[in-house]
């Protein structure tokens, strides 16, 4: 019995032993895994660079391989109810609905859920079209995110770690563990034989990147086993560390080589722009100044995040820029870009974001951060699309595949937010939340559709009932809706207006002359009065924009009285899309720039009518009036766990205030006569679980359609 036990302890030992050598990288195995490969030196590779463009080998010849991608992630709102089996089916039916979009490369942020990798390996091990990998290798936010203090030292080992297990993932053999065994991640399926490459790092602040120039100017040289370089300032130094260990790790433990990048930004590229800080133009980060040895086969590319809208300074670039045929025009940057580079060069993020808020207005094209709808997301990426390939760029990878809850650091309303909460509610005014061509939107049972028929409501709904009117609300994590039956309502002619009382410590029962006018202590007032002249308007001691912009902050105006608890002024709801900041090509103080947010736009929300407008706000069809309005646009910070802004003249910029319940009371107004429609009724706010469906956004189509007709050979 004795022997027996230890003959199975030895053997379980021994087991252990292997799966730790196997997936901790004790034990290397070095393999061919590319399905069609060549070999040089005893290293396996199927793909390479060539002049500025990139080749894949498909086992008897070398062809162009020209990438068109869309990023992906396994991001799904409440991941976390959702067993690994049933969100590698959800991954991959994204992966045959981005096939069929005629993609033919997704892009991987960072490392994800098994369940993705597992999607993936299925889905390409007998496809004759197989999608193909470029595979980010950023470093944690966390511990760079506003902290100046990082060194070299430290961003690099923290980069080589996370180099070391992308690529162990990538190949089948990590083991990532955590407290819980039970909740360890197993990578087990060898996804690197449809892997082009790898792209290092982060969007660096520019910050960060000056600093860490300024601190190790020594570092001006490096002479690696794959890539030397010279001329360098200390953070290229690290960039440079970071490609030559990738290809280091790669082939002596895999015996395999991939093409190597890291990522630049606009804000860091080698490029002088006119307008931007004269204080960041030694934080260049240029690619170029790599050269790899005779051990490195595939090589170096590199990779860009850029669009448009990335930031102020190349707008106002743009708009002074060189004369020439497309002056002004984001054509006229890529063409510069592509002017300084003899690598291959791939936008390895592009992206138009289809949020009702914006961050970033352009005025001089139309490609402002948000703001725009679905069709013309499509339409546009598609014109950017065409001027990266038109240039002879490698390839663009569109992001994203799925609008992403969690993203809740948009500049200009996180700081009006609860940020630990995002992932559970879609912030429909925060313009990073909505690059995606898929959406979530909630089940058919749920849904309301913003289209004047009433099939949407049902009588555990309605708050109000009486000869005058009704009024039903109900809601979703992106949405109050409400909806008002008013016989006789004209809606060329006669205006409703709806009180909305949300934080129970402030507002006015006074409106305009009207003292007394409202029963209850209202916020905000919705006003439909018209196509074109309808808005949601917001009490002055609540209004947060004049608060953080005029008052706690002066970047908009000087503003030193505060408003009074009860003051019957309301004002309109705006938001801040460009700070102050000087233009060095001029040295002039460029002013701020704000867009009224609280105007409503008419249209119907019916994805499947042919008046859909997926910016819709309201729609009055003869005595219906439905609308849905943003919780943000109110000063709900966390719908799910129902806070808003508390009383911040009172309590600081970082008041709030637990809410259980929102007041309503409607009223009309016509030739002059107000009437009251309801009394004050309310919608009670229940944590409650909110089920949601997958739809592709009408940029889909489009896209589509796009991509058939771009030679990706």
């Amino acid at each position: 019995m004795r022997k027996f036990m230890l003959i199975v302890f030895g053997t379980i030992l021994i087991i252990m032993l292997m799966i730790y050598l196997f997936f901790l990288g004790g034990l290397h195995v070095k393999t061919g895994a590319f399905k069609n490969s060549t070999e040089e030196q005893g290293v396996h590779y199927a793909v390479r660079v060539s002049d500025d463009q990139i080749e894949r080998y498909d086992g008897e010849k070398w062809s162009e391989f020209v990438v068109k991608g869309i990023s992906l992630s396994d991001s799904v709102p409440n991941k976390e109810q959702l067993s690994s089996d049933q969100l590698e089916n959800k991954i991959s039916t994204w992966l045959d609905q981005i096939s069929k979009m005629n993609v033919n490369t997704i892009r991987i942020p960072s490392i994800q859920s098994p369940a993705l990798y597992s999607a993936l390996y299925e889905f390409n091990k007998n496809n004759q079209n197989p999608i193909y990998i470029i595979h980010d290798i950023p470093i944690d936010e966390d511990l760079i995110d506003g902290e100046y203090k990082r060194t070299k030292e430290e961003i690099s080992k923290q980069l080589q770690a996370n180099i070391e297990d992308t690529i162990d993932v990538v190949h089948g053999r990590k083991m990532m563990w955590s407290k819980d065994i039970f909740t360890s991640r197993w990578y087990a399926n060898d996804i690197s034989p449809y892997v082009l490459g790898y792209v290092i790092g982060n969007s660096w602040d520019s910050t960060l990147v000056k600093i860490i120039n300024k601190r190790d100017q020594e570092y001006s040289s490096y002479d690696g086993k794959y890539v030397t370089a010279e001329s360098l300032n200390g953070f290229e130094y690290i960039m440079a560390q970071a490609v030559d260990y990738t290809a280091q790790y790669e082939t002596e433990k895999y015996n395999q080589q991939r093409l190597v990048s890291f990522l630049n930004t606009t804000e860091l590229d080698p490029i002088i722009h006119s307008a931007q800080s004269s204080v960041f133009r030694d934080t260049e980060l240029n690619i170029e100044k790599f050269n790899i040895t005779n051990d490195f086969h595939t090589g170096i590319f590199a990779s860009y995040q850029a669009s448009p809208n990335d930031t102020d300074f190349l707008n106002i670039s743009l708009e002074n820029s060189l004369p020439s045929e497309n002056e002004g025009s984001f054509e006229a940057y890529l063409q510069q870009l592509k002017s300084i580079h003899q690598k291959p060069i791939v936008i390895t993020n592009i992206g138009l974001s289809t949020s009702r808020g914006m961050s970033k207005e352009d005025e001089y094209n139309h490609y402002s951060r948000g703001g725009m709808t679905e069709e013309e997301q499509g339409t546009y990426l598609t014109e950017l699309l065409d001027d990266i390939y038109q240039n002879q760029y490698a390839g663009a990878i569109i992001y994203n595949w799925q609008d992403e809850w969690q993203r809740s650091r948009t500049w200009n309303t996180r700081h009006i937010k609860n940020i630990d909460n995002t992932e559970n509610w879609l912030d429909v005014q925060s313009s990073e939340q909505h690059f995606g061509i898929m959406q979530f939107v909630p089940s058919n049972e749920q849904a309301v559709k913003v289209d004047g028929i009433t099939t949407d409501w049902n009588e555990e709904d309605l708050l109000y009932d009486n000869e005058n009117g009704q009024l039903y609300a109900k809601y979703d994590p992106s949405y109050l809706y409400l909806m008002i039956q008013k016989e006789k309502f004209h809606f060329t002619k006669d205006h409703l207006h709806i009180a909305i009382d949300v934080n129970p410590s402030i507002g006015t029962q006074n409106y305009e002359k009207h003292n007394g006018l409202f029963n209850v202590n209202a916020d905000f007032v919705a006003r439909i009065q018209g196509v074109n002249d309808s808005d949601i308007q917001v009490q002055s001691r609540y209004n947060i924009f004049d608060f953080r912009y005029k008052y706690y902050a002066n970047i908009v105006d000087k503003m030193t009285t505060i408003p009074t608890e009860n003051t019957n002024t309301f004002d309109p709801i705006y938001l801040l899309t460009r700070n102050v900041f000087q233009n060095d090509g001029t040295m002039e103080k460029v002013s701020p720039k704000y867009m009224e947010t609280g105007t409503l736009t008419f249209g119907s929300s019916d994805y499947d009518s042919n008046e859909y407008n997926s910016l819709a706000d309201f729609y009055v069809k003869e005595d219906v009036i439905e609308l849905r309005i943003p919780w943000l646009l109110i000063n709900v910070i966390d719908p799910i766990g129902g806070i808003a802004l508390g009383d911040f003249y009172k309590d600081g910029i970082n008041a709030k205030v637990k809410i259980n319940q929102i007041g309503l009371q409607v009223f009309t107004e016509s030739d002059g006569q107000i009437t009251k429609v309801t009394s004050p009724s309310y919608i009670s706010l229940k944590n409650n679980n909110i089920q949601y469906q997958e739809r592709t956004k009408e940029s889909y189509e489009v896209l589509q359609a796009y991509f058939e007709n771009v030679d990706d050979s």
